[in-house]
């Protein structure tokens, strides 16, 4: 995804072992580091139906089609 481009450090750049240069999706360095993207309640938590409800008090994810914010989509994560 490239809304998520250079917005970690390389974990092969910092060990000096990156092969793919200017073509890494991953910082090599602070200054190539970008702000990433807030994907909080853009889509629905896949725990919200359950018979206990989503148990995690810090959940990104919306409990309901009110909670749902407009935006990008976010892509495929768990809870």
């Amino acid at each position: 995804h490239r809304q998520l481009q250079k917005t970690q450090i390389c974990d092969f750049w910092v060990r000096g072992r990156c092969r793919a240069g200017r073509h890494c999706g991953f910082a090599h360095g602070q200054h190539e580091l970008v702000i990433q993207p807030n994907f909080s309640k853009t889509k629905l938590c896949r725990y919200k139906d359950y018979a206990t409800g989503c148990l995690n008090p810090d959940c990104k994810f919306a409990h309901s089609d009110a909670e749902l914010r407009q935006g990008k989509t976010a892509p495929a994560e768990d809870s």
